[in-house]
C-alpha cells in the first residue's frame, strides 16, 4: 500500500510507553488527520540546494560547507532539542526548518561569508531560538489552562 502526496494516513492502532505503562493509540489521535505533504517539502528543498549548487559560482569546498551548514541548521535544532526530550510544538518545526535553511542562503550569499562564523552560527541559533520559544509558549498556555 503506497501513500500519497494529499492522502490521509491510514487508521492505525500504535502502542506509546506512558510512566503508568503501554497505553494504546490511533494514528488519528497522533496525527489529527494530517495530510502528507513530507515528500513535497524535501523535494523543494532538494530543488532549491539544486539550483543553489548549478548556478552560483563556487569552488567545491564552499559548496560542501554550504551544504553541512544548512543541514545543521535545518536539522540539529530539532535534533538536540528531541534529544533532551524537550516537547517541541509540531506546528512550530516545519517553520524553524525552513528559517534555518532560508537564513543560511541569504548568509551564503553574502560577500566574504564562506566559512563564516555568522553564516555557521545565526541561522541554527535562531531555528533553534524559534523552536524553544514555541515550546516555552506552548508550557505557558498549558499552565493557565490547568492551574
Amino acid at each position: 500500500m503506497t501513500i500519497a502526496v494529499g492522502d490521509k494516513l491510514p487508521e492505525a492502532t500504535l502502542t506509546e510507553l506512558m510512566k503508568e505503562g503501554p497505553k494504546p493509540r490511533t494514528t488519528d489521535e497522533i496525527f489529527g488527520g494530517r495530510k502528507v505533504a513530507t515528500k513535497i517539502v524535501i523535494s523543494v528543498l532538494c530543488l532549491i540546494s539544486v539550483l543553489v549548487a548549478i548556478f552560483l559560482p563556487s569552488d567545491i569546498f564552499s559548496r560542501v560547507l554550504f551544504a553541512w551548514g544548512a543541514l545543521g541548521a535545518v536539522f540539529g535544532p530539532v535534533a538536540i532539542l528531541r534529544l533532551a526530550k524537550v516537547r517541541l510544538n509540531p506546528k512550530a518545526i516545519l517553520p524553524s526548518m525552513v528559517t534555518g535553511f532560508v537564513l543560511t542562503i541569504i548568509f551564503y550569499l553574502q560577500p566574504n561569508s564562506v566559512g563564516d562564523i555568522l553564516e555557521r552560527l545565526v541561522p541554527f541559533l535562531i531555528s533553534f531560538i524559534l523552536l524553544y520559544a514555541t515550546h516555552l509558549k506552548s508550557i505557558n498556555v498549558t499552565q493557565k489552562e490547568n492551574p
